[in-house]
């Protein structure tokens, strides 16, 4: 296998999956945010936040240990298929037990059916832990991001045409009950689990020497997005949480998909490169600069649309969302800029570093939102960006320290393509108020998008070309300039 060609091929694939997770986003959004309004959007939200936590156990804990193994045998696989079944089932009974107590905290009776119907699809995520690792392990990401889609696309259907038949925030839990149902099944067709139902508790110790620190890295990322969506319904109200989750699906659903996809694509090249300190060095570099090159942009581009964006997608009631998707689409391009080095950690055997850290980061989130007690929406989601911001210099710190590498090669590799995306939103921005501002706001995005999409071009051949010409010649399997 040339690793760097399925590399780069897997960033195409997660990438159209980034992109087409946001226009499906758009588009369902477009009918169910005008339809259902804030507070329903908060229940629902809410609930699905509390059962995505739990889902993250047993579809997720075990796969990046999978994928980091060199000794991979049938034991290891069939203790975590087992495994991972088996805390689907009491990730289900957890959420029916927790859901009367959490609808007495957030006084909405409704919550508890609304909590218990979204945790119905628990107990079959285990199912598609192993066939999920493999096709990663392979760099087969083409049905991954086939199942994505799908599960979007189905939920473009379901959850507007409920929402037009008056079933509020049911029809987001029905949205999200059958996109998981479709994403296990095409998963399951892909990759049949062709496991035995075993488990060996010596070959499950040696996975969780990797899954534990991995896990309680994914529950410090879960508090600082879905734990802090309940903060914000707690000390705010539940429509605050509705323009907070709205956020969330829009800018923040791409950004967590294209960190997925860094981060996917990262373990699957790195773990085979662990042992290599040079070439080690040397892919994170260059994935570096291609992500930059691919994601940037987008969320760049994101930032300087935004005003026009929820207007037309969402209505006029829902303007207060612009200042919060902008800040979540810069946080983002930082979170890419100092952040992408999660997965070196991981794949070099060291996954504690990234547990402490982001725990602790974790940690203050959850403690400093109820001690601030923001005002509004925008408050509580620039205490989340803050804590980020200021715990970014020991996380670079931590990572030269385990790697050896330079601040250099942490955060320059990818510079250009940075730069080279924000001046392309300056420009946009400068264009808009010199030319545009007259326009209704389907044109003006339309002319906004026209406006980056050539000034980006530009600046990206005259700046940024030798990354450009690289990543088109190692897609292609050739030497740059061959």
């Amino acid at each position: 296998m040339n690793l760097r060609r399925a590399a780069v091929r897997g960033m195409v694939w997660l990438g159209i999956e980034g992109g087409a997770t946001l226009v499906l986003s758009v588009m369902s959004l477009f009918v169910m945010g005008r339809i259902i309004g804030p507070t329903d959007f908060g229940i629902a939200a809410l609930a699905i936040a509390v059962v995505q936590f739990a889902g993250m156990f047993s579809e997720h804990m075990l796969q990046d240990a999978l994928i980091q193994r060199h000794d991979l045998t049938p034991e290891h696989e069939s203790t975590a298929h087992t495994a991972s079944i088996a805390i689907g089932v009491f990730a289900f009974a957890l959420c029916v037990t927790a859901a009367w107590p959490l609808a007495r905290l957030f006084n909405e009776p409704e919550f508890t059916a609304i909590l218990i119907a979204c945790a119905l699809p628990l107990p079959f995520t285990g199912l598609v832990a192993v066939p999920t690792a493999r096709l990663r392990r392979e760099f087969h990401f083409r049905p991954l991001v086939t199942r994505t889609i799908a599960s979007r696309m189905s939920g473009v259907i379901v959850g507007p045409v409920l929402a037009l038949l008056g079933f509020g925030a049911w029809s987001l839990v029905i949205q999200h009950i059958g996109g998981v149902l479709v994403s296990l099944a095409l998963v399951l067709h892909a990759s049949p689990p062709n496991v035995k139902i075993a488990f060996r508790w010596l070959r499950f110790r040696e996975l969780m020497a990797i899954a534990g620190p991995v896990t309680a890295t994914g529950i410090a990322h879960m508090a600082q997005d879905r734990l802090f969506l309940a903060l914000v319904g707690t000390v705010l109200d539940v429509r605050a949480a509705g323009f907070v989750n709205m956020a969330f699906r829009l800018a923040g659903t791409l950004k967590d998909t294209v960190m997925i996809a860094v981060n996917s694509v990262g373990m699957s090249t790195f773990a085979r490169q662990q042992s290599d300190v040079a070439e080690l060095r040397r892919s994170f570099e260059e994935n570096r600069r291609f992500i930059s090159l691919l994601a940037h942009p987008v969320f760049f581009g994101l930032f300087a649309t935004a005003d026009q964006i929820v207007p037309l997608v969402l209505g006029g009631a829902w303007l207060q969302l612009v200042p919060l998707m902008q800040a979540m689409a810069l946080a983002a391009v930082f979170q890419l800029a100092v952040y992408q080095s999660e997965a070196v950690v991981v794949a070099i055997g060291r996954p504690g570093v990234a547990t402490i850290f982001f725990a602790l980061t974790a940690a203050a989130v959850t403690g400093a939102v109820p001690l601030l007690h923001p005002r509004s929406p925008f408050a509580a989601l620039l205490i989340w960006i803050g804590v980020m911001v200021v715990a970014a210099p020991l996380w670079i710190a931590g990572v030269r320290r385990l790697t050896g590498w330079s601040a250099y090669t942490l955060l320059v590799p990818g510079l250009r393509g940075l730069l080279c995306a924000a001046a392309m939103a300056a420009g946009v921005l400068g264009a808009d108020a010199l030319a545009l501002a007259g326009m209704g706001d389907l044109a003006r995005l339309l002319a906004k998008m026209a406006v980056g999409a050539a000034t980006y071009t530009l600046l990206t051949l005259v700046f940024n070309r030798p990354t450009l010409l690289h990543f088109v010649a190692t897609l292609r399997d050739r030497k740059p300039g061959g």
